[in-house]
């Protein structure tokens, strides 16, 4: 198995991004089991070398980077591409075996009985199988985005194992050219999920506005589908609460029955009169739950995320009048900074209460944006945002300029530069944008 080297492959059973955020317990407390910690490691200099199952150990710390861990060498370019990474114009594109170094991980886990669905959530730098009780359950190669994996047929009552190949180089490498330190690793947190058989599988919250924002209609797509199971005759329950706990808004929807492996979509719209805005001068929040019930009102399912009212408007030239942002009707001067999510001693694994100490330092210096160049950051950022006050523009996991030489020279190679206009990584290329929109579609921070 070479995915790694394949430009055609750049995902299996990866499941698809959403905003749906995790499942709730009745508490509010979130679903989830972080399997953060030291695991097993065993670090090769080579693929050509790599054992998925050696016969010893060594040890890291998840989340981290294993160059800053004393396995193998970090490396800072810019335009250039490290050396594995071919750029010779007939090869393109190629990793080279020998010199691409790979990681295995491992460690154990318990389960309980459940009658919920297992999932795992990680990001790995740049390439990962997943394994689970030795079985394999799905490979991607997008450095920055979380990945998702249903694994409910491979994990058992009891122990479990849990094995993660790590490439540090694959062919979606040539898309992640970025100016900044290369490392590799597990470097977000692992996380299992338990997700209910029929599930709220994805949300999307937004609002329309009327032209003195005295009023906005408030509007909510939830996708609900089913794994393992069918509902006939369920229903979701839509609240929208203020900052002091008040619904302003709120309803009962009835859902189309969901076959076993299918799904269906209900939509939510109703009128919030004088909603408080978001910006940054007041990053005013709501809070939003979503439910969805049996046809006798058992909870099944139970989601809830933040929202903030604020609409987006980017005006062309009129006449006289320069090109505009629009915030809330108003024009919006960008006062911002860019943002690597890089740390000299943890490297990309940045912990929260450090994300967090670098956005209240932007905001007491007075500086209300953040570039995510050039990648995805960790959730952690964008909740940190809607709560502070700071305006994102966000970026997806793609830069080549390491192929553009030609381009700016003025010759024949220029046809070879990545992607360009090649059909064959439209599918990759699309799949790291839509992933970016989708896992943060609901965020106000993100303009």
């Amino acid at each position: 198995m070479t995915y790694y080297n394949d430009k055609n492959v750049y995902s299996v059973n990866a499941l698809p991004k959403h905003g749906a955020g995790y499942p709730l317990r009745a508490d509010g407390s979130a679903k989830t089991v972080c399997l953060n910690g030291e695991w097993k490691f065993k670090y090769f200099p080579s693929v050509t070398l790599l054992d998925r199952n050696p016969s010893s150990w060594d040890s890291i710390e998840v989340p981290s980077n294993w160059q800053l861990k004393g396995f193998g060498k970090p490396i800072y370019t810019n335009i250039r591409y490290p050396y594995p990474i071919c750029t010779n114009p007939l090869k393109l594109p190629l990793i080279d075996d020998t010199d691409n170094s790979c990681g295995v991980y491992m460690r154990e886990f318990e389960l309980e009985k459940t009658e919920d669905r297992v999932h795992i959530e990680f990001a790995a730098n740049s390439g990962a199988e997943v394994y689970v009780n030795g079985t394999f359950a799905g490979y991607s190669e997008s450095s920055f985005d979380y990945q998702e994996y249903d694994i409910t047929d491979l994990v058992k009552e009891g122990v479990n194992e849990l094995k993660i190949v790590v490439y540090r180089y694959t062919v979606g490498s040539y898309l992640e050219d970025q100016d900044m330190w290369r490392l590799s690793g597990i470097f977000r947190d692992v996380m299992l999920i338990f997700v209910p058989p029929v599930r709220i599988a994805d949300i999307y919250a937004r609002a329309s506005f009327s032209e003195d924002f005295g009023t906005a209609k408030f509007k909510a797509g939830i996708q609900v589908d089913a794994r393992r199971a069918s509902l006939v005759n369920g229903k979701v329950t839509v609240c929208l609460k203020d900052a002091a706990g008040k619904s302003v808004a709120e309803g009962v929807m009835p859902l189309k029955p969901v076959d076993e492996k299918g799904k269906t979509v209900v939509k939510f719209e109703q009128t919030v009169e004088k909603p408080e805005l978001w910006s940054a001068e007041n990053p005013y929040l709501y809070t939003l739950f979503v439910a969805l019930c049996d046809e006798d009102g058992k909870v099944l399912d139970l989601r809830s995320l933040k929202f903030g009212f604020r609409k987006i408007e980017i005006l062309p030239k009129r006449g006289e009048q320069d090109p505009c942002i629009l915030l809330n009707g108003k024009k919006l001067k960008i006062r911002g900074v860019n943002r690597h999510e890089f740390h000299p001693e943890y490297g990309h694994a940045v912990p929260k209460e450090i994300i967090e100490q670098d956005l209240i330092l932007l905001r007491r210096n007075n500086i209300d944006s953040v570039r995510t160049s050039h990648y995805p950051n960790q959730d952690a950022l964008y909740a940190l945002c809607d709560q502070l006050g700071l305006y994102v523009i966000d970026e997806n996991n793609m830069e080549s300029h390491g192929t553009w030489d030609g381009i700016e020279r003025g010759r024949r190679e220029a046809e070879q530069a990545l992607p360009g206009d090649r059909e064959e990584w439209q599918g990759m290329l699309l799949d790291r944008v839509e992933s970016m929109f989708h896992r943060h579609k609901n965020h106000p921070c993100v303009v």
